[in-house]
């Protein structure tokens, strides 16, 4: 729901209930899987605090909401204001500095409208997941494409090892009836009977329709498309910086082990380091202690050998 609040700064990709169905289920998972790589320690907590002034209020952060804008759009604005406190917030950057690197930040939702871009590392910084300062769905996208098609194949395939046979009817009235036969064979049924199909007034030794046997055993390929869409998830999980074993089902030595850890190292490394780099500056700027932390499964393994035949 987070897409309708944000003022048209993130695109909604899970939008289709038809044909893009498999896209939706995909990129949505996917996302959910990304998110549970990193987390997050020292997020604000609601508080009202007195002051000479009056209150102080600081309003909670929404752990689900944050980390979604920093993997939807690549980075939060973080600011103080008045009525809330320390806030993250979507927005725009505007402006270079020597380097090139962005200078301001315009902040314009439901809550905040200001006049002009925010000035980063004076009035507002940065908490950023890359260091070009864009967000990672195009992982997400790329990835659920390919489980998408992939899915497509499988139920096809699905499909056609229960009925292995082109049939040609006669006339429509054979082709209604055989395509009713059909519907039940995919549904499960292990016994048809119909009367009308063995019945040919005209030539009544031969049966109104023709066959063509396919072998169904040399094309049966839902095996090998089973594999291909855990193969594709492997890649995913290295491609996020999630550590996985090979898919060789011999044992591997130790060095190719760190081999496979070292293939997931570098992007969630690049990941954490830019968040800690951009968390240490908003803490010193607002007094705040959010760490990020890299979430990672345990992996067996310790010996010269492991086995590998664990892949998720």
């Amino acid at each position: 729901m987070y897409y309708y609040f944000y003022g048209g700064l993130y695109q909604p990709p899970f939008m289709n209930n038809g044909p893009n169905a498999a896209m939706d289920y995909w990129s949505r998972s996917l996302f959910q899987r990304l998110q549970a790589l990193i987390d997050f320690e020292g997020l604000p907590e609601g508080s009202a605090e007195a002051a000479p002034d009056g209150p102080v209020i600081q309003y909670a952060w929404d752990k689900d909401a944050f980390k979604f804008g920093l993997f939807m759009l690549g980075y939060q604005i973080i600011f103080r204001s008045k009525t809330y406190g320390v806030v993250p917030q979507p927005g725009t950057l505007s402006g270079f500095g020597l380097q090139y690197q962005p200078a301001g930040a315009i902040v314009n939702t439901p809550y905040f409208q200001f006049s002009r871009p925010l000035k980063l590392g004076l009035e507002a910084e940065l908490i950023k997941l890359t260091p070009d300062y864009f967000g990672v769905y195009d992982i997400i996208t790329k990835y659920a494409a390919e489980l998408k098609e992939i899915d497509t194949s499988i139920k096809s395939a699905a499909r056609n090892s229960r009925l292995a046979y082109a049939l040609v009817a006669s006339s429509d009235k054979s082709a209604r009836t055989l395509q009713a036969v059909r519907e039940k064979v995919i549904n499960g049924d292990d016994v048809i009977i119909d009367e009308k199909i063995m019945k040919d007034k005209a030539n009544p030794d031969s049966l109104p329709w023709y066959q063509f046997d396919r072998d169904v055993k040399n094309s049966y390929l839902l095996g090998d498309l089973l594999d291909a869409r855990r193969t594709t998830l492997v890649d995913f999980y290295r491609e996020i910086g999630v550590r996985m074993l090979d898919d060789k089902k011999e044992r591997m030595l130790t060095a190719e082990v760190d081999a496979g850890k070292a293939e997931t190292f570098i992007r969630s490394e690049v990941w954490i380091e830019t968040l800690k780099e951009s968390c240490k500056k908003v803490n010193a700027m607002f007094g705040l202690n959010i760490v990020p932390k890299l979430n990672q499964p345990d992996i067996p393994g310790g010996g010269e050998e492991v086995m590998s035949d664990v892949r998720e």
